[in-house]
Parts: structure tokens; C-alpha cells; sequence
């Protein structure tokens, strides 16, 4: 404060010689003429807040600034300001503790204290499923439910997000997959737009299922035929393997089963049937979901009896095949039908009734009547032989004699009977109509030729 005379302001007050500094009135300084060194006080900035620099700005007094003015006297204020930056916000402050006061009475160094939160204003960003497929056959084998493929999240970073996807094995498929069928993946979403993966791993294969073929022959009577069994045709590319009654595929897979056998046993045949339900072939398909191994039954129904055949033979049996056929019966007993299975033989059993019971012939020969010609020899209990007949004898007298050159003139004559009508055409030579004796063994002539007999067949042939 100053002291005026008049309008001159009074630069230097004194008291004799001594120069007064300062006055007072009471409290109050009236006047301050004494020179002082001045003081001064330097800013430094404490930087406080947290955040990107680039988020704001500081601004008026920086690190470094200087005020000065008499010390204990004067006073000094700083003035830092803080400002946001585009695109930024503070979510607490800025606060700005500006250093001021009266001045030291020596060079100091003050403080702006600066505090408070900065960050970018948030903007939406967008999170995108990745469903990574490494299973085989995708859109045959399997689909996929609940979140799609390249869904996507979009939100605030830091907020959640959250992907649930579910592989589905077609129903025809099977097997593993890893690590699960429903995943999920989830967390928060960050600063910038990224993409998350869902894997599936894994091998799926079709399912197969097993039909087998069998039979129920429970319809059929009698057991004297060849099983039966099945053959497989025309089988298609869903077909994986297959044996004559069993056949493995996938659905889809088609096929015949197609039935042989059922041959009756010799002396045997069907009398009905057989008869085959559902009929052969049997058309079969896989639908799928059918249990494995199925089987599938045909049934057998039939009958199956003995083959019986009959035969007319001579009513009596005789002593020798010849005399069966020559004179096959007697009286009332000229012949008699007999049944037998299969072919007549050696060994054939000979029945009187059709289905093959009743009584057998007695032991003998029995001229055939029927079924060709020939003689039936039967023992006790089956035909032992089948020898050949003649059914008729020519009565002859010829010349013999143990020589062939005697027999031409042989005064002796035997009378027999020849199976023909002359000597050069004749095989046997018998010495009763009935054909059962031969002649003796020796030459015999009938004047013109002579032939040698041996056990009943003329074995040589020569001129008189």
C-alpha cells in the first residue's frame, strides 16, 4: 500500500536517516516500501489416472510452471485442467487438485494432484460360431439342432455369450462321438469381433441287420425226404454278406430267399405237397430298426408216403421158372396181384394188401403176368431171384448117343421138348412139358444136324 502527497505517491518514507519499511494503522498495513527478494514455487503434476493416455488431455499450468511474489507475503494458484478425448468417457472424475497458496518464504515445489478412470466408450461386438464337423457323411449320418452353424452374438465386451449346438446320428447310424453330442461354448465377449470353434469328431457307420432263413417242417407227414434249404439271389448293392439261409445288410437291402431239397428218399414220394407258405422265392427287404438277427420262417406242409407198385403173378407157385410161366395158375388160382415199394428186385417184399400189409406168397416161382416177362422167385420172406421162362415147349423126338458121329444114325430115340420149333434154333431140351428136368448130356440129331447137350443148353452145332 502506498502513501500519497497530494497526488505524489510516496516511494521512500524516513525517520531521520533511518528508512521505515512499513506503517501501520492499527491492524491495517498502510504502508509497504521495503524491497524483498522474490520466491519462487514450481508445478509439478501428478498424473493419477488410470486409463489409454490418448483418452484425454491435460491442460493450462503443466509440469514445470513457475509463480513468484514476496515470500509470507504473496500468494500463488495453479490452474490444470483435464479435458476427454473423442471416443472416450470417464466413469469416475476427472478430479483436479490444483497446487495454491501464499507463497514460502523459500523456492518450493508445489503439487496438482490428477485422478480418475478413462476408457473408451464401448461399442457392440459380435461373436460367431465356428462349427467345426469331423464326422464323416455330414447331411447322410448326421444333422445338427440348436445353434447353427455361423450364429453369432453381439453385445458389449465384457457381457456373456453362450452356443449350444447338438449333433444328431441319423437313425440308420451308429457310433462315437467326441467329446459329446451337445456341446456349448461360452464366455465373454471381447474388445473386438471374433470367432469361436464347436468341434465333433468322430466315425459313424451304418447300422446291419441279420435275417435268417428257416423252416418248420412240423406240417408234414412223414420223414423220408431230403431237408430243406435256401440259396440267396438277386441281392442288391445294400446287401453285406450273406450264406445260403442268412444274409446281413444294411436298410434297403433286398434279396431272395429261394428254397431246394425237399427230395423224397428212393422207394418214396410226395402223395401231397410239398407245399411251401409263404412260396419260394421269398422276396425280403430290411426296413431298419427290426431286431438283429431276425428270422424269418417258411413252413413246410405235405405228405410223403412209400411208392408202391404191383405186380400180376401166376396164381400157383411152382417147382422151376418154366413151369410158372408155362402154366402160371390152376383152377380158381390163375393169378394173384401183389404190392412191393420201389423197383421189383431181389429182396423186394411182396405184400397182398395196397398199403403194403397183409400176407406174402409162399416160397416158389411165379410166372409174371404183368410188368414183363419172366419168372418171380420167391423165398421165405422176399423175392430171392428173377430168372428168365419160356411159356412154351415144342414136343420133339431126336436121335442120341455120347458120340456126335454115332447120333446122326443112333438107333436110339429120346423124346423131349425143345423152346424151338427146330433143332438149329434151340437153346434148351427138356424131358418133361413143364420145362423143370433137362435131358441127359450127349449128342443129339435130328437126322440133319447134331448138337451137343450139357446141363440142358445145346452148346455146339454140326452137320450130320
Amino acid at each position: 500500500m502506498a502513501i500519497y502527497l497530494g497526488t505524489q505517491a510516496i516511494s521512500n518514507l524516513y525517520l531521520g536517516n533511518q528508512e521505515i519499511c512499513e506503517s501501520f494503522l492499527e491492524s491495517t498495513q498502510i504502508y509497504d516500501g521495503c524491497a524483498f527478494t522474490p520466491v519462487v514455487v514450481t508445478l509439478q503434476v501428478n498424473n493419477n489416472i488410470s486409463g489409454p493416455s490418448a483418452g484425454y488431455t491435460i491442460g493450462g499450468d503443466q509440469n514445470g510452471a513457475q509463480q513468484s511474489g514476496e515470500g509470507g507475503v504473496g500468494s500463488y494458484a495453479f490452474n490444470t485442467t483435464v479435458s476427454v478425448n473423442s471416443g472416450y468417457q470417464f466413469s469416475s472424475g476427472p478430479t483436479v487438485n490444483n497446487a495454491s497458496g501464499t507463497l514460502p518464504l523459500s523456492d518450493q515445489t508445489v503439487t496438482t494432484t490428477l485422478s480418475g478412470t478413462v476408457a473408451l466408450i464401448p461399442t457392440n461386438r459380435t461373436v460367431t460360431l465356428n462349427i467345426v464337423d469331423n464326422v464323416n457323411d455330414p447331411g447322410v449320418s448326421h444333422t445338427f439342432s440348436g445353434d447353427p452353424d455361423g450364429d453369432t452374438v453381439t453385445g458389449l465386451p465384457g457381457s456373456s455369450y453362450s452356443f449350444t449346438s447338438t449333433l444328431n446320428i441319423a437313425s440308420e447310424w451308429e457310433g462315437s462321438i467326441t467329446p459329446n453330442t451337445t456341446q456349448t461354448v461360452s464366455g465373454s465377449i471381447p474388445s473386438s469381433n471374433t470367432t469361436v470353434n464347436m468341434t465333433f469328431n468322430g466315425t459313424l457307420t451304418q447300422k446291419t441287420y441279420t435275417v435268417n432263413h428257416s423252416y418248420d417242417t412240423s406240417g408234414v407227414t412223414g420223414t423220408q425226404y431230403s431237408a430243406p434249404s435256401s440259396s440267396v439271389t438277386g441281392a442288391n448293392s445294400d446287401v453285406v454278406s450273406q450264406t445260403g439261409s442268412s444274409v446281413t445288410g444294411r436298410a434297403g437291402a433286398a434279396w431272395n430267399f429261394v428254397t431246394s431239397g425237399l427230395q423224397a428218399n428212393s422207394t418214396y414220394e410226395w402223395t401231397s405237397g410239398p407245399t411251401l407258405s409263404p412260396t419260394s422265392p421269398r422276396a425280403v427287404t430290411i426296413t431298419g430298426g427290426q431286431t438283429t438277427p431276425s428270422t424269418l420262417t417258411t413252413f413246410v406242409t405235405g405228405t410223403v408216403s412209400q411208392i408202391v407198385n404191383q405186380v400180376t403173378l401166376g396164381g400157383v407157385p411152382r417147382p422151376c421158372a418154366n413151369y410158372s410161366c408155362i402154366i402160371p395158375g390152376s383152377g380158381s388160382q390163375q393169378s394173384n396181384v401183389w404190392y412191393y415199394s420201389g423197383t421189383l428186385s431181389v429182396g423186394t417184399v411182396l405184400w397182398s394188401n395196397n398199403d403194403l400189409t397183409g400176407s406174402n406168397p409162399a416160397a416158389g416161382f411165379y410166372g409174371k403176368l404183368s410188368g414183363g416177362t419172366g419168372s418171380v422167385q420167391y423165398g421165405s420172406s422176399a423175392v430171392i431171384a428173377l430168372p428168365s421162362c419160356v411159356s412154351s415147349l415144342n414136343a420133339v423126338t431126336l436121335k442120341f448117343d455120347s458120340t456126335p458121329a454115332f447120333a446122326c444114325a443112333a438107333a436110339t430115340d429120346e423124346a423131349g421138348y425143345m423152346d424151338g420149333f427146330a433143332l438149329t434154333t434151340s437153346s434148351n431140351f427138356y424131358t418133361d412139358s413143364t420145362g423143370c428136368s433137362f435131358g441127359s448130356n450127349g449128342y443129339y440129331s435130328d437126322g440133319t444136324y447134331v448138337r451137343e447137350l450139357s446141363n440142358g443148353a445145346f452148346i455146339s452145332f454140326a452137320s450130320c
